[in-house]
């Protein structure tokens, strides 16, 4: 049995993305949903402030195969792996994808953020960006148990 891995990443929605963000949403989540599931991988992605912020999370040749395919969609642009590595269990696994669009009012996430004017996933160390994905995936879970 191969380890479990993760890849946490963060890159910016093209313009195009952004001005249909909630088409663009579902139409990854439909393909990721799948693909996901057929690979065993698990994991979430938010869209935030022009930025997605993704963690995959599985055996690690299915992650690493999985993100190299994610990096050549031309939904968004400039990729940066925050951080990536083995891991003892899946945080994620209620789901093949979980997806959430944050709004400005989503107090329990933003506050996370430290409240800064602007959101730049970038800029926050990778535990800081890791822990915003557990909480909204916890908020998802109360919500939706069996999937998002």
């Amino acid at each position: 049995m191969s380890r479990l891995h993760l890849i946490l990443y963060a890159s910016r929605m093209t313009p195009a993305t952004r001005d249909a963000l909630e088409g663009s949403i579902r139409d990854i989540l439909s393909t990721a949903k799948r693909r996901n599931a057929e690979s065993e991988i698990t994991g979430i992605l938010i869209a935030h402030s022009g930025w997605f912020i993704q963690a995959l999370e599985g055996a690690q040749d299915a992650v690493r195969e999985r993100f190299r395919a994610i990096s050549k969609d031309p939904r968004h642009q400039e990729l940066v792996v925050l951080g990536e590595g083995p891991i003892l269990a899946r945080v994620f696994g209620a789901w093949s994808m979980c997806s959430s669009i944050l709004s400005d009012t989503d107090r329990m996430v933003l506050d996370l953020l430290g409240k800064k004017a602007s959101f730049d996933p970038l800029t926050y160390p990778a535990p800081k960006v890791f822990q915003v994905l557990t909480t909204v995936a916890n908020v998802h879970r109360s919500t939706f148990p069996t999937g998002g």
